[in-house]
């Protein structure tokens, strides 16, 4: 038997409106954005765009809300990024 988690994976409607509704707090903290100094203000537009990007995946955490949703994208792109600085074999040139 179907239950409403089932029908909520199944219908599109369910999945394109959660995933507008993040649209819609990202649009908000845009606002933010634009009271912030230049350099938190190019950070804060990066999170945003790739959390823009991992929206459709909304539907597979149901229990979280929008902006949870919205700060857990924020967070894994952060991580991924320090990962891959962490990954670098950057070394420091030696002093003259």
């Amino acid at each position: 038997m179907w239950n409403h988690n089932r029908l909520n994976d199944f219908f599109i409607y369910p999945r394109v409106e959660k995933a507008d509704a993040i649209r819609v707090e990202i649009q908000h903290l845009a606002r933010l954005q634009e009271s912030l100094p230049p350099g938190l203000e190019q950070g804060l537009l990066d999170l945003m765009q790739a959390a823009d990007h991992q929206r459709q995946f909304a539907h597979l955490a149901p229990h979280l809300t929008h902006l949870e949703f919205l700060l857990l994208c924020m967070l894994t792109d952060s991580a991924r990024r320090l990962r891959k600085l962490e990954e670098s074999r950057w070394v420091h040139p030696p002093f003259p």
